[in-house]
């Protein structure tokens, strides 16, 4: 009788998305996000947290492009 394979362990079915420093993502936004650092340094002065995911990223710099200006 043929030796079974043994099963791959379960993990999850996605993996944990990165996360980045804010400093990293500036100096890296044209790249991630197709704009120029300062935008980008401008996106996330509002945002208190200390690490962010790429798509946390692309969020606050598309909903500060889209503001409204007065």
């Amino acid at each position: 009788m043929p030796k079974r394979q043994p099963e791959p362990a379960a993990g999850p079915a996605f993996p944990e998305p990165q996360h980045y420093r804010p400093e990293d993502l500036i100096s890296h936004a044209r790249e991630i996000a197709g704009v120029n650092p300062e935008i980008a340094r401008a996106a996330l002065s509002e945002v208190t947290r200390h690490e962010l995911t790429l798509s946390d990223f692309r969020r606050a710099v598309d909903a500060f492009l889209k503001r409204r200006v007065r």
